[in-house]
């Protein structure tokens, strides 16, 4: 027995004695793994970067290790940038490509990134196979270092901007544009400061190569300047090229690139002391299809809050009739690099009680010139032509309704407010300042609402400009339009 005894108890020191080696050879291996990627990292963020750290814990017998006081400093970056991290735990470390590192998964807490746009902070972050390796990503702008991950979340996050940087409109240095976009896109720097953010939770799936698959996030709040601010309830994004939007040639290449497939707000508001604009919910869809950029918005319950007099009490009588407090809108547009810009259709209603939907086709308008400050893309519209346009306003027995609030604010009711607005079309139509048919429809829709249906078919695309000529000349230019109009009682 006492030999027995004796033999197992050598047996288990042997066993324990193999164990304590290989615990040992695997954390001297693990720590080698977090030594060298460290220093590679920190050789790679170029001349004068640090990387320190106050402790390093390593697993027994697993592949993860703890730091805590993370510090990474790159103040000659091309974008400087500094992060600290108060504790990162991290499995399956080890390096990857030449000076790069994967993990399989890792945690964080407490993370600050500052940079000169501004400070970003998670209380907690997690990852999953996370990659960073030195192959270069094309886009736009060439990228010297590629990140990559399976899935990310992240809690309490803020973002606190210091500064709008580059300015805006303005493309990154070295920006391929194709030779399609301006050499200069031109534009002074933005004088306020971005607005300040937080989201309670935030999730990503699938990174690689700056083209992100999806991300959700939950209560998302902005602060800006001068009162305005705004929430959302919950929302989230699916495609969006982080490399084209980076490069700040968003909608200036052709053939067009799409830097975001889908967007959806649910919940959303936005408001300054005077006014306020919320949503029930917003869709946004954008896809390439044969050379051509097509967009599809819907927002449902469109409801705002506005300081002029006119819209005071707009939404009370709505609501006592039934009706929802909220627009339901929905545009699709088409735009072709031959110079060919579709508005499908244009819908705004107040459903069951009244719709308006436009659509109208532009030849001659460049998807660049859909870009940029407003004094640049009304010239550029009113340099467009015509190619066709629609206008239909049909009454579903609401629009009294509507017209109600309005009316109120100048001491009329709405059927006074239509009378009103037909007598001034009568005027009009004496003075010779309408084409007849034109005139004569509109108002025998305001005297008694129907379905008024407009139509501009010309033969030929005329300058978007002409229209302005309807009141100068109104029956040769509604001739040369192409101009119809007719009312007549609803569906």
């Amino acid at each position: 027995m006492r030999r027995r005894l004796t033999a197992i108890g050598v047996a288990a020191l042997v066993a324990g004695a193999v164990a304590l080696a290989g615990y040992l050879v695997l954390r001297d291996r693990i720590e080698s793994n977090w030594s060298n990627s460290l220093a590679q990292l920190q050789a790679a963020l170029g001349p004068g970067a640090s990387v320190t750290y106050g402790s390093l814990a390593i697993g027994a017998f697993t592949s993860s290790g703890t730091v805590e006081g993370l510090s990474i400093s790159a103040p000659n970056h091309t974008t400087p940038f500094s992060v600290t991290v108060e504790e990162l735990v991290a499995d399956g470390l080890a390096s990857e490509g030449g000076d790069g590192f994967r993990i399989d998964d890792a945690s964080a807490r407490g993370l600050v990134v500052a940079t000169p746009y501004g400070t970003l902070r998670a209380e907690r972050a997690e990852a999953e196979d996370l990659v960073v390796d030195d192959s270069v990503m094309r886009g736009p702008i060439a990228w010297s270092r590629r990140i990559a991950l399976r899935s990310a979340e992240f809690g309490l996050l803020s973002y606190e901007p210091t500064a709008v940087y580059p300015p805006a409109g303005e493309p990154t240095a070295g920006a391929d544009t194709g030779g399609d976009a301006p050499a200069e896109a031109g534009g002074a720097a933005a004088a306020a400061a971005a607005p300040k953010l937080e989201v309670a939770e935030l999730s990503l799936d699938a990174l690689d190569s700056g083209l992100l698959d999806s991300l959700r996030f939950e209560r998302l709040t902005l602060a800006g300047p001068e009162g305005l601010a705004g929430d959302v309830a919950r929302g989230g994004l699916r495609r969006l090229d982080l490399t084209l939007l980076a490069s700040g040639l968003a909608g200036r290449l052709m053939p067009a690139r799409v830097v975001l497939e889908a967007l959806r707000l649910e919940e959303a508001s936005l408001r300054d002391p005077e006014r306020r604009v919320r949503v029930a919910s917003l869709d946004m869809e954008v896809r390439p299809d044969s050379g051509e950029l097509r967009q599809e918005l819907t927002v449902e319950g469109l409801h705002f809050e506005l300081p002029e007099p006119v819209f005071a009490g707009f939404w009370e009588p709505i609501r006592e009739a039934g009706y929802p407090a909220g627009f339901r809108v929905e545009l699709r547009t088409r735009t072709a690099g031959t110079g060919q810009f579709e508005v499908e259709t244009l819908r705004a209603e107040l459903p069951e009680a009244a719709w308006l939907e436009a659509t109208a086709l532009l030849d001659g308008l460049k998807p660049l010139d859909l870009v940029g400050a407003p004094d640049l893309v009304v010239p550029a519209l009113l340099r467009s032509r015509l190619g066709a346009a629609s206008l239909t306003l049909v009454d579903e027995g609401g629009l009294d309704t509507l017209l109600e609030g309005p009316a109120a604010a100048q001491g009329m009711t709405a059927r006074q407010l239509r009378q009103v607005a037909a007598f001034r079309v009568a005027e009009a139509l004496r003075q010779g300042q309408l084409p007849r048919d034109f005139g004569v429809a509109v108002q025998e829709f305001l005297t008694d609402p129907g379905r008024l249906v407009v139509r501009a078919q010309p033969g030929q695309p005329v300058p978007l400009i002409a229209l302005g000529m309807l009141v100068l000349t109104p029956e040769r230019t509604a001739e040369s339009l192409g101009l119809s109009a007719r009312n007549q009682p609803a569906d």
